[in-house]
């Protein structure tokens, strides 16, 4: 199956997910652009690695990212904030949590997936987040989760299963 319905399904699957979340009607102008433009950013920037990056060790390109972008946030830090911490087991849960999970092992997970996936089934893979972190609101937070939104989620699962069922695997590098 050509991908292009797969997405149309996963879209719509998301629009159900999110289709009473505050966070999409309380958006600003600049906010929507922004994210628009940082989907597009993570969109090429891993079409980009996939095609003539993927013989890179993951944790030396972590380190690489990570030095760039820490030299330019401690600018940013210094410049516009008071450096002033209020350590909590809070702060500290969620310093390991950006770290650990986020930083380390979705990443891992992230340049795993580009090495051994077609970059049409990768990409699709998007289109479970909105679905994801909605349960995880739900479980973790008490969010509400409605009829509407659960079947976005498998809307959003069957585009994903869809764009992914019988696509050429590529060769290991």
């Amino acid at each position: 199956m050509h991908p292009g319905p797969c997405y149309a399904l996963g879209l719509a699957g998301v629009l159900l997910v999110l289709h009473d979340r505050n966070i999409v009607l309380a958006g600003s102008t600049l906010g929507w652009l922004a994210r628009f433009a940082s989907l597009i950013g993570i969109t090429l920037g891993t079409l980009y690695q996939k095609r003539y990056c993927g013989g890179i060790d993951w944790r030396a390109g972590n380190l690489v990212q990570y030095i760039g972008a820490g030299v330019l946030f401690a600018l940013g830090a210094f410049a516009f904030e008071t450096r002033e911490i209020h350590w909590s087991g809070e702060l500290i849960f969620a310093l390991a949590w950006l770290v650990l999970v986020l930083s380390i092992a979705a990443i891992g997970l992230l340049y795993w997936l580009i090495r051994r996936s077609t970059a049409t089934g990768f990409a699709s893979l998007f289109y479970l987040v909105p679905a994801v972190t909605a349960l995880f609101a739900f479980i973790l937070f008490g969010e509400r989760l409605d009829e509407l939104s659960i079947a976005g989620m498998v809307i959003c699962a069957a585009g994903v299963i869809l764009a992914n069922r019988g696509a050429a695997k590529p060769q290991d590098v």
